[in-house]
């Protein structure tokens, strides 16, 4: 079994930490995410060409599983109990498919890889440059165009009843 020294986990604790912070509600669940991702990451025995990447890989992956479980969840009790926080949580959920749809049709494949490589895998600018082979500036401003994007055109899902 191989050891991890705790300079190893405190180096990624506070991201992964702050990466679920933001997206779940239950501290609890925050933390267990949390440690199973970190036990997963530095626990494996691959040898990742961008370790980085990995770990985001590995964190996105723990994060749509609990979302699947917790809409699953949900789906249970709107049929047993019908509550209001069953029913919150439904909306929730369409509004978030709404968006992916929304995304889906507004952004070019390019745009779709930009955006994926910078907030959903954490890449710098110079990494999705590296990668796309263009510009950390080309990268700023089609990042920033992408975004725009998807503001004027996706916002009025988000703000709908």
């Amino acid at each position: 079994m191989k050891l991890v020294s705790k300079t190893e986990w405190d180096e990624y604790y506070g991201k992964v930490y702050g990466y679920f912070y933001r997206r779940v509600e239950d501290k609890f669940e925050v933390e267990e995410l949390t440690a199973n991702t970190l036990n997963d990451f530095l626990l494996s025995n691959t040898n990742p060409e961008n370790p980085n990447a990995y770990l985001w890989a590995i964190a996105k992956n723990k994060l749509f599983s609990y979302i699947k479980n917790k809409n699953k969840q949900t789906i249970f009790q709107l049929e047993d109990f019908d509550t209001v926080e069953s029913n919150y949580s439904a909306h929730y959920f369409e509004k978030i498919e709404a968006l992916k749809k929304c995304i889906d049709s507004q952004l070019k494949a390019e745009e779709k890889t930009l955006v994926e490589l910078l907030i959903l895998d954490d890449f710098s600018s110079q990494q999705a440059a590296t990668k796309l082979e263009i510009s950390p500036g080309n990268v700023r401003i089609k990042l920033h165009r992408a975004l725009n994007k998807l503001r004027e055109n996706c916002k009025k899902i988000w703000l709908e009843n």
